[in-house]
């Protein structure tokens, strides 16, 4: 049996954010002036989307090398231009690094170190395994757990699929290490602090 814990990691500014607000509220008034003149197909839709989900229509819609998953000079590699971010995929997991312009040059990774139950014993995962490169998924395997890698206009999706069922009776356990970024801490539950400059985390797990 397999489970699946995901995290998504992505840049964020009040800009950003400004941004889209303003283009939805266009959109809206666009839409708006065009029902009130008539100018509308009988069969067109003009249902709302939801705040949510704005990220997989971009990226529904999206064709260019912005999102993408690759293989360059011998490495596996991630572009996600939306969030200005890029990744190379190593024997030690994913590496990160911001292509935001006058960006210090640095990286971030964020790894599994052992899995296991909540209150009970975990097993250690070895720090270094293989990689591997699909059409639109890159992957970090060790014994007992894979890493894998996607890209969306909403950031770098991070998933750790865990091959076997923990012994135990608790809740599933992923630990996790973070190199290279410093951690801040939450504003709410699953809500990165609007205000900080540092990549933000979001994550969902599934008991197994």
């Amino acid at each position: 049996m397999f489970t699946k814990t995901s995290m998504l990691m992505n840049t964020k500014s009040l800009r950003h954010l400004v941004s889209l607000v303003l283009l939805a509220l266009l959109l809206a008034a666009t839409s708006a002036a065009r029902a009130a003149s008539g100018d509308v197909h009988p069969n067109a839709t003009n249902a709302p989307i939801a705040w949510g989900d704005l990220g997989a229509k971009a990226t529904a819609q999206y064709s260019g090398a912005g999102l993408s998953v690759f293989t360059a000079e011998g490495a596996v590699r991630l572009r996600c231009a939306f969030q200005k971010l890029e990744g190379e995929v190593t024997r030690e997991g994913l590496w990160l690094s911001s292509t935001v312009p006058g960006a210090a040059a640095s990286r971030f990774r964020v790894v599994a170190t052992s899995i296991g139950r909540a209150g009970g014993a975990m097993t250690a995962l070895l720090q270094v395994g293989g990689t591997e490169c699909g059409e639109q998924q890159a992957r970090f395997t060790r014994p007992g757990l894979t890493e894998e890698y996607s890209v969306s206009a909403d950031g770098v999706q991070q998933d750790f699929v865990v091959a076997a069922r923990p012994a135990g009776a608790g809740e599933l356990r992923v630990e996790l290490a973070v190199h290279g970024a410093k951690v801040e801490a939450l504003a709410g539950p699953g809500e990165p602090d609007a205000g900080s400059g540092d990549p933000a985390y979001t994550g969902r797990a599934a008991a197994l």
